[in-house]
């Protein structure tokens, strides 16, 4: 086979290992329901494929050698992924877990929320931040705490005396906080 052929079979490689992290990337994120696992062995083997051959071509060697060093440090870290999951330690599906299942209930302090609900509620809404959308500018206590006295005193005015907490929930993307009746 000449250079150019070689040249295009590793930038081939390139392309679909850069396609394989993106699919991953998708998977983990919960945007495709499957593993793209037949991605992968395709893949593989064309990496076989490309690393058998005889390159004299230093630099294609060293691209070749660099694709396969990635793509071993990919995979390693992909099959960790794969074994938390299910193991149940991934820290992003036990976060989705917590927010769909209860959420982080926080009960009603008295005059709007006391300093540990606020920071209990902070610092969930920190978390649901950095576990869906990543580094955006979260709300000042004094806003949240005013936010939570406001709601309670609506909440109150509307329904009458009812004890309420307050939990974060993720809702198409967006970080809410909804207030839900305690039941003693």
């Amino acid at each position: 086979m000449s250079s150019p052929d070689h040249e295009r079979a590793i930038e081939h490689l390139d392309l679909e290992l850069s396609q394989l992290k993106f699919a991953y990337d998708q998977y983990f994120l919960g945007a495709v329901p499957r593993e793209p696992v037949t991605q992968r062995s395709k893949f593989d083997r064309a990496l076989r494929g490309v690393a058998a051959r005889q390159i004299q071509n230093t630099g294609l060697r060293f691209r070749r050698s660099g694709i396969g060093a990635r793509y071993q440090a990919l995979s390693r870290q992909w099959n960790d992924t794969l074994r938390k999951i299910e193991q149940g330690t991934y820290t992003r599906h036990q976060f989705r877990a917590q927010i769909h299942g209860n959420g982080a209930q926080v009960p009603e302090g008295p005059n709007g929320g006391s300093r540990e609900e606020i920071d209990d509620l902070l610092a969930a809404v920190r978390d649901a931040q950095r576990n869906t959308s990543g580094p955006s500018p979260s709300p000042s206590r004094a806003k949240l705490a005013q936010w939570v006295a406001d709601q309670r005193a609506a909440l109150k005015h509307r329904h009458g005396d009812v004890e309420v907490c307050f939990r974060v929930v993720v809702s198409e993307g967006r970080i809410k906080l909804q207030a839900a009746r305690v039941n003693r």
